[in-house]
C-alpha cells in the first residue's frame, strides 16, 4: 500500500441487515482478506483501479437515509460470497457514504454512492441511494393508498402495477452470450399484463417498451415507485434476473426489511409467488428474502421484487432466450397473484353496476357513433349487455353501441346488463347538420394565402396586412386594421419571402403592405424585398408589443370602445379579434398586473367610454381593471368557455350565417381567417380538439346553432377531425 493511504487487513467476522436502498454490482467472488482505509480520506479512483480486472457481479439499488447504517455482507452471502472471507471495502465518495472494514456502511449526506467489496478476482459493487424516505410513515403503516387488497378483491376493483426492470441505458444484468435482463424482464411483464387484464384486473407498467425513466439510476427508481403510488396500486411486482458467478442458480423474492401489517402482506404475496416460481421452473429455491430496494421501501402497498433465475448462468440463460420459458416465468407470477388475492380463475362474479362513455351526444343525420359500456366490477364474469334506443325512427343502435342518427330529433339509447338487469343511458340529439367546408393549405403560410384567396378576387387586395408565422405578439392587435383597410392578413417567416407570398401579392395587385413588428420580428431584408415588388410599405412596430399594439390602434377609428388582453398569450385576443374588427375596437396588449405606460397614454389621449377586458383574473387582474374606462370583463374556466362567452356578450352584433373554425392551441390560423369573418360580421370559434368527443363548438353556438349555413374549417382532417366536427353538428361536404 502507499505512504499515508495506509490499509489495514482485519478479518470480517459478522454480518448485519438493517434498512437500506441500495444497487449492488458484484466483481469479487471468492475474498480473502478485508481492510479499509482509516481515515476514508483514500483515492478511490486509484484504489479501485487496481481491481478494474475483477470479475463483477450486481443487484438492485439499496437505500439509506442519512445517518443510517447497514452491514452488506448478507447481499454479499446472497449472492455466493463467503461470510467469513476478508475484504477490501471502498467507498466511491467518502463525503456521502463510508465504509468500516468489515463492511458496516453509514449514510453521510443525500445522493448516489457506489461502494466496492473487494476480493480476490471479485467485486462486489453496491449502488447506495441516500434520501430522505420517511420510512415510518411510509413502510411501516401500508397498505396506505387502498383497503386491504384482500378485500378489495371481492368488489373487482383490484389494481396491480407490473415494473420490468431497468430499461434503455441500463441493461441490467447481461448473460454470457449478451442476453440482456432488461428484454427478459419486459417480456414477461407484458405476458403478465394481459393475463391480469384476461382476469379483469386492472393493470399499469413502469415501462411497455425499452426506455429508462429517469435521468439517472435514482431518478429511475424513484420514478418506478412513484408511478405505482399515484395509480393507486393494491400490489407492486418487480420483475428481474439475478447475476453472480457462472455456476451460481435459483430463484428468490424480496420484501422490504421493515416491519407492519404492510410487510406481512408483502410477505404473503411473496411466498405464494415464490412458491409458484419454484414449481413452474423447477428452479432451487432460494427462499423469500428481506433487502431495503429502493422500489420496496418507496412504494406504499404491499411490494415484491422477483429475481427470477441467475442470467450469469449459461444453462438458465439460455431458458430465458425462449418464449417458453418466458411464459412460464409469466404464468408463475400470475398464479401467485392470483392465489394471493384468494381468486378463482373461472367463479363467477357478479355485476354491479354500468356507466357510459357519452351522456350526451349531437350527431348529424346519416352519421354513427360509438358508445362504450362499461361494466362494473372491471372482472365481473359477464359483461354482455343489450343496446336499445327509444326511437328508431330518430336514432339506432346495434349490438355494439354503434349509434346511426336517422332523421332530426331526439332518442334515449339505453345498455342493459345481461347479468343483474343494471341500466345506462344517454341522450342523442340528431341534427340536420351545417354543411362545412375545409380552407387550408399545406402550411401556415400556404393556409394564410388560401384564405386571402376565399376572401378577396383577384385585384381586389390594395392593401395586406404582413404578420408573423412564427412569433405571434405583435400580431394579435392587427385584425382591426385589416378591417380598416380590408385587407388580409398574410403570414411570412422571418428572414425570408417565399414564393408563395409574392404570388399572393401578385394576384391581389397589392400597392400597400402594412408590416406589424419590429426588425427583430420581420427583418428588413422582408421588408427590402417587397420594396422591391414596387410595393409600398409601412412598418408598425414599437420596442415591445405593447408600443406595437398602440402604434396599431392609432390607424383605428376607434367608436369609443377599446378591447385589452393580455400580450403573453394568443387564445384570448384572438377570441374577440373578428368582434373587435368590426366595431372597430383597437385591441390593446398589457401584462397582468400593469398597463405600459404607451398604452396608458394612449387610452386617457383618445377618450374612450366603454373598454372590454377579455380573459380572467389570473391573465389580467381585479387592479388593473380599475384603470380603465367602464370596463367589462369577459372570461371563462378556459379559453373555450371564453370564446364562448365573447360571443355571447356580442351576439346580437354578429351575423351567424357563416362560422370559421380554427384550432384554439396554435394562433396563425385564428389570426389569418379573422379579417375574413370580420369582413361580414362573422367570427372565429376556438375548437378544443384534444377531446375529440366534446361539443366546444355547440357550446360556443348555443342557441345560435340554427342560425349557421355554412362553417370554414381551417385545417385538414388530421388537425381538426371529421369525427370532432360531426359530434359539434357540421358535416364535412
Amino acid at each position: 500500500m502507499e505512504n499515508k493511504k495506509l490499509l489495514k487487513y482485519l478479518k470480517v467476522k459478522r454480518f448485519s441487515s438493517l434498512i437500506l436502498v441500495l444497487t449492488f454490482i458484484v466483481a469479487a467472488i471468492i475474498p480473502s482478506m478485508a481492510l479499509a482505509i482509516d481515515d476514508n480520506s483514500y483515492d478511490f479512483e486509484k484504489e479501485i483501479s487496481k481491481y478494474s480486472e475483477n470479475y463483477k457481479v450486481s443487484t438492485e439499488p439499496l437505500g439509506l437515509e442519512v445517518g443510517e447504517s447497514t452491514s452488506l455482507m448478507k447481499y454479499v452471502v446472497s449472492l455466493g460470497g463467503d461470510e467469513n472471507g476478508e475484504f477490501i471495502w471502498l467507498s466511491s465518495d467518502s463525503d456521502m457514504a463510508v465504509v468500516d472494514a468489515v463492511g458496516n456502511v453509514t449514510a453521510k449526506q443525500n445522493g448516489t454512492v457506489k461502494i466496492y467489496g473487494v476480493s480476490e478476482g471479485i467485486n462486489f459493487v453496491f449502488t447506495i441511494i441516500i434520501k430522505d424516505y420517511s420510512k415510518n410513515n411510509i413502510i411501516t403503516n401500508f397498505p396506505k393508498l387502498n383497503d386491504n387488497p384482500k378485500l378489495r378483491a371481492a368488489s373487482g376493483k383490484l389494481k396491480v402495477f407490473v415494473d420490468p426492470g431497468h430499461g434503455g441505458v441500463d441493461p441490467g444484468a447481461t448473460g454470457p452470450t449478451g442476453y440482456q435482463e432488461k428484454q427478459m424482464a419486459l417480456d414477461v411483464g407484458l405476458r403478465l399484463k394481459s393475463k391480469l387484464e384476461a382476469e379483469g384486473i386492472i393493470v399499469q407498467m413502469s415501462r411497455t417498451t425499452d426506455v429508462a425513466l429517469g435521468a439517472n439510476e435514482t431518478e429511475d427508481l424513484m420514478a418506478r415507485a412513484n408511478m405505482g403510488n399515484s395509480f393507486g396500486a393494491d400490489i407492486f411486482v418487480s420483475i428481474h434476473n439475478n447475476s453472480a458467478t457462472p455456476a451460481a442458480l435459483g430463484t428468490e423474492t424480496f420484501i422490504h426489511d421493515s416491519f407492519g401489517p404492510g410487510i406481512d402482506e408483502a410477505r404473503d404475496l411473496a411466498t405464494k409467488v415464490q412458491n409458484n416460481l419454484i414449481s413452474k421452473l423447477n428452479s432451487v429455491d432460494r427462499k423469500v428474502k428481506t433487502a431495503d430496494f429502493a422500489v420496496l421501501r418507496e412504494t406504499s402497498m404491499p411490494a415484491i421484487l422477483a429475481e427470477l433465475d441467475f442470467i450469469s448462468n449459461p444453462t438458465i440463460e439460455a431458458k430465458m432466450k425462449t418464449p417458453e420459458y418466458r411464459e412460464m416465468c409469466a404464468q408463475a407470477l400470475y398464479d401467485g397473484i392470483i392465489n394471493y388475492f384468494d381468486l378463482t380463475p373461472g367463479n363467477p362474479i357478479p355485476v354491479q353496476g354500468i356507466n357510459l362513455s357519452d351522456n350526451d351526444i349531437y350527431l348529424t343525420e346519416g352519421y354513427t357513433k360509438i358508445v362504450t359500456a362499461n361494466v362494473q366490477p372491471a372482472n365481473a364474469s359477464n359483461k354482455n349487455v343489450t343496446w336499445t334506443s327509444s326511437d328508431n325512427n330518430i336514432a339506432t343502435v346495434d349490438s355494439n353501441g354503434k349509434v346511426k342518427a336517422i332523421a332530426e330529433g331526439e332518442a334515449v339509447i339505453t345498455a342493459t346488463t345481461e347479468n343483474g338487469g343494471f341500466k345506462a343511458s344517454t341522450n342523442v340529439k340528431v341534427i340536420k347538420g351545417i354543411n362545412g367546408h375545409r380552407l387550408f393549405g399545406s402550411d401556415r403560410y400556404e393556409t394564410s394565402f388560401e384564405i386571402s384567396k376565399q376572401g378577396w378576387k383577384d385585384g381586389q387586395g390594395a392593401n395586406v396586412v404582413l404578420a408573423s408565422g412564427e412569433d405571434y405578439p405583435d400580431a394579435l392587435c392587427a385584425v382591426p386594421l385589416a378591417r380598416k383597410y380590408s385587407a388580409p392578413i398574410l403570414l411570412t417567416r422571418k428572414n425570408s419571402v417565399e414564393q408563395g407570398l409574392k404570388d399572393e401579392l401578385t394576384r391581389l395587385d397589392t400597392k400597400k403592405v402594412f408590416i406589424i413588428g419590429g426588425e427583430t420580428v420581420i427583418s428588413k431584408s422582408v421588408e427590402q424585398s417587397i420594396k422591391d415588388m414596387g410595393i409600398d410599405v409601412e412598418r408598425l412596430g414599437g420596442d415591445t408589443r405593447y408600443e406595437t399594439s398602440v402604434l396599431v390602434g392609432n390607424k383605428i377609428d376607434s367608436n369609443g370602445e377599446v378591447t385589452i388582453a393580455n400580450g403573453l398569450n394568443y387564445p384570448d385576443a384572438l377570441s374577440i379579434a373578428a368582434i373587435a374588427a368590426n366595431k372597430n375596437m383597437p385591441i390593446l396588449l398589457t401584462d397582468k398586473s400593469s398597463l405600459n405606460d404607451s398604452v396608458k397614454s394612449f387610452i386617457k389621449d383618445k377618450g374612450f367610454t366603454k373598454s372590454y377586458v377579455v380573459g380572467g383574473t389570473t391573465v389580467i387582474s381585479d387592479e388593473l381593471i380599475k384603470q380603465l374606462p367602464n370596463a367589462t370583463r369577459i372570461s371563462g374556466n378556459d379559453r373555450y368557455e371564453t370564446n364562448k362567452n365573447v360571443i355571447s356578450t356580442f351576439s346580437n352584433s354578429i351575423d351567424f350565417s357563416k362560422v370559421y373554425i380554427a384550432v384554439g392551441n396554435n394562433y396563425p390560423d385564428a389570426l389569418s381567417v379573422a379579417p375574413l369573418a370580420a369582413k361580414d360580421g362573422n367570427i372565429v370559434i376556438l375548437s378544443d380538439t384534444s377531446n375529440t368527443t366534446n361539443n366546444t363548438i355547440i357550446n360556443a353556438l348555443g342557441s345560435n346553432y340554427n342560425k349557421v349555413n355554412n362553417a370554414y374549417i381551417l385545417g385538414s382532417s388530421s388537425m381538426i377531425s371529421d369525427g370532432y366536427l360531426n359530434n359539434n353538428g357540421i358535416a364535412v361536404k
